[in-house]
């Protein structure tokens, strides 16, 4: 089914943060060569629940982004790695 897509919506929970089954969804995405766009889900729970302020929201927000570039970043650097070799 995912063949027939263009691109995948990555979604994470913020108050859960990146998990094992977000890299499994970005890798796949990753090899069936679609775009991901990432969603920010539940993000009133962190002012709702975990009673957090504005700067310490952004903070919480910005590290899940990183995390899920940092990830990215890896698979573009592995598929370089894997053309040099059979090159």
């Amino acid at each position: 089914a995912t063949r027939l897509c263009d691109g995948a919506l990555v979604v994470v929970d913020v108050v859960e943060g990146v998990c094992v089954q977000t890299h499994a969804v970005l890798r796949q995405a990753w090899y069936e060569r679609m775009r991901p766009c990432l969603v920010l889900n539940k993000v009133d729970r962190l002012v709702v629940d975990l009673q957090l302020d504005p700067m310490e929201t952004w903070h919480r927000l910005q590290r899940i982004i990183e995390k899920v570039n940092a990830l990215v970043a890896a698979l573009v650097v592995n598929e370089q790695q894997q053309q040099e070799e059979e090159a």
